[in-house]
C-alpha cells in the first residue's frame, strides 16, 4: 500500500472516529447519571437507547485510534523515505565505491591494461572472487573484496613469468600462469590459475607480449641490432657496454671479468 494512502485512510478513519464519539459519548455520559440510570430502570427503551450509544462510541474509539496509528505510521514511511531519497547518491556513490576490483588499489602512477571479474584458484585448491588487473607497471595484481574495502590479495611481476597457458579441458577455460617467487630468502615455482576470466588467451597473449618485450634476452637482441660494435652486453639488463666494463652504466650490475 503507498504511503500517501495509508495517510489518506487514517485521516479519514479519525474523523469518522471522532464524529461517532462527538454524536454519542454526550448520550452515555446524560444516561450513566444517577437520574439517568433511572430512567433506564423505569423506560425500556431508554435503556435500549444506553446500549446503542455505548456501543457506537466504543467503535467510534477504535476507529479513532486505528486512524491516529495509520497517520503515524504514514507519516514514519514519508519520513524515512525522504530521508532515503536524500541520502541515495551518497548510497549509490558508497555502493559503486564498494565494489570489488576497484583501481584505487593500484599504485598512483599505475593503469590497467586488463582488467576482469574471476576466481582465484590456490594451489591448495581453495578458492576466492576478485578482480585480476594486468597493469601497465608489468605486473598482475589480484583484488578482493573483504570488509567493504578493497584489498589486494597478490601480486607479481611478469619477468617472473615463466609460462602461460590456458587450460581448455572444461567448459570454463582456465588462465594458468607459472611464475617464480624468490625474495632472496626463499623461492618456490607457483602455478596460479583464474577461472571464469573473460577471454582467457587474449589475457595469454598479452602477458607473453610483454615478458617478450621486457626479458633480457630480448633487451640483448635490440642492443645487438642497434650497437653493432658493441663487443660486451649487460648480463642483467642485455644492454651495450663498452668492452672491458666492469659495471653497467644502465642497471650497475657488476660484470663478470
Amino acid at each position: 500500500m503507498a504511503k500517501p494512502a495509508v495517510m489518506g485512510i487514517g485521516a479519514l478513519l479519525l474523523i469518522v472516529g471522532f464524529a461517532l464519539l462527538a454524536m454519542y459519548y454526550p448520550t452515555v455520559q446524560n444516561l450513566q447519571t444517577g437520574l439517568g440510570q433511572l430512567g433506564r430502570i423505569l423506560d425500556p427503551s431508554l435503556n435500549q437507547q444506553y446500549r446503542q450509544a455505548l456501543m457506537f462510541s466504543y467503535v467510534g474509539g477504535f476507529v479513532g485510534l486505528t486512524g491516529f496509528i495509520l497517520l503515524i505510521v504514514g507519516a514514519a514511511l514519508s519520513g524515512s523515505s525522504a530521508i532515503q531519497t536524500t541520502s541515495s547518491p551518497t548510497v549509490l556513490q558508497q555502493q559503486e565505491s564498494d565494489k570489488p576490483g576497484r583501481e584505487t588499489v593500484l599504485d598512483s602512477d599505475e593503469n590497467a591494461i586488463l582488467e576482469g571479474e574471476c576466481r582465484f584458484i590456490t594451489p591448495d585448491d581453495d578458492w576466492k572472487d576478485g578482480t585480476l588487473f594486468l597493469t601497465d607497471q608489468d605486473r598482475i595484481v589480484f583484488v578482493i573484496h573483504e570488509d567493504r574495502v578493497d584489498v589486494r590479495d597478490h601480486n607479481y611481476q611478469i619477468s617472473s613469468v615463466t609460462n602461460v597457458r590456458v587450460d581448455n579441458k572444461s567448459d570454463n577455460p582456465i588462465l594458468a600462469i607459472d611464475w617464480k617467487y624468490d625474495d632472496q630468502i626463499s623461492f618456490e615455482e607457483l602455478t596460479y590459475r583464474y577461472e571464469s576470466l573473460d577471454n582467457p588467451e587474449k589475457w595469454k597473449r598479452k602477458i607473453l607480449k610483454i615478458k617478450d618485450t621486457t626479458s633480457p634476452t630480448s633487451h640483448r637482441r635490440k642492443a645487438k641490432g642497434t650497437s653493432k660494435s658493441a663487443k660486451q652486453f649487460c648480463i642483467s639488463c642485455g644492454s651495450a657496454l663498452p668492452k672491458g666494463s666492469k659495471y653497467c652504466n644502465k642497471c650497475g650490475t657488476q660484470q663478470p671479468s
